[in-house]
């Protein structure tokens, strides 16, 4: 993991009993975060920087974590139990060696129960939010026409950690794409689109979401200042090469095209989709 994001941790999360008014749910898979993953990457302190960015004001915000809890290590564990209150978080189980999908559409599952939720957010645990990120992207899906809102990977523009840190909006720009690692919707979406895990990787699953979203005449737009940066991860040992290439098989099988702008890239998988 890249340790340049080092600034102190500050997690500020809900910890008010959240009342049944309309709210914000965080969807964060733990995927990869299992203790016996043979390189340990995905920790508590990966998860500690992430958490930080997560600063919402004048907002109801649930967090569902999906995961096996039995295997994640136990720092994580008390990560959970010190920072988090009941009725402001709430862990969904999952096999951790599910695919990236299952634990998507368990996230999604968990959030649609609530009927208060009116926007869901999906947040990969490997990335570092610029300020105030968090509560512009929740802005932007109440006030966007577009199906999906999609965050900005500051590391695409080639921005080091420190020039993120100091600069994370310079040349934003927004353009249409969808970024897998931190994106959100409307409740109404969320309720007739799915996550398919018939993909044993997560190359083409938003991929193949934004698809659905084309069939219902919806679009997605990646907004340049809801920025974050990835830290830096191999997949390469849960994620093998030839399950990407069956992936793309079914892809192509499915709505018969093949994305141009997906590639392997077991380090850190970000595709600039």
């Amino acid at each position: 993991m890249n340790t340049k994001l080092n600034a102190q941790p500050n997690i500020n999360v809900a910890s008010q009993q959240i009342p049944d008014i309309p709210k914000t749910v965080v969807v964060i898979p733990l995927y990869g975060y299992w203790a016996d993953l043979p390189v340990e990457q995905l920790n508590y302190q990966t998860l500690h920087k992430f958490l930080e960015g997560f600063h919402f004001t004048d907002k109801y915000v649930k967090y569902i974590f999906v995961g096996e809890k039995e295997r994640l290590p136990k720092d994580i564990i008390n990560l959970f139990l010190t920072k988090f209150v009941d009725g402001a978080t709430t862990f969904v189980n999952v096999q951790a060696f599910s695919v990236y999908a299952e634990y998507l559409g368990a996230g999604l599952k968990e959030a649609l129960e609530d009927p208060s939720v009116h926007v869901i957010i999906f947040a990969n645990p490997w990335i570092y939010l610029a300020p105030h990120t968090a509560n512009q992207l929740v802005e932007r899906v109440d006030l966007s026409d577009y199906g999906i809102i999609c965050g900005w990977d500051k590391k695409e523009d080639g921005l080091t950690p420190d020039e993120f840190l100091q600069h994370p909006l310079q040349n934003a720009v927004d353009r249409i794409g969808i970024s897998r690692d931190l994106f959100g919707f409307g409740r109404i979406i969320g309720g007739t689109i799915n996550f398919d895990d018939n993909y044993k990787t997560p190359y083409y699953v938003l991929a193949d979401f934004w698809g659905q979203l084309h069939t219902k005449g919806q679009e997605s737009l990646r907004v340049g200042n809801l920025a974050y940066y990835s830290f830096d991860v191999d997949f390469s040992l849960i994620e093998p090469e030839e399950n990407f290439e069956e992936d793309k098989n079914y892809f192509v099988q499915k709505w018969g095209f093949e994305p141009a702008d997906i590639t392997y890239k077991p380090r850190n998988q970000n595709n600039g989709n």
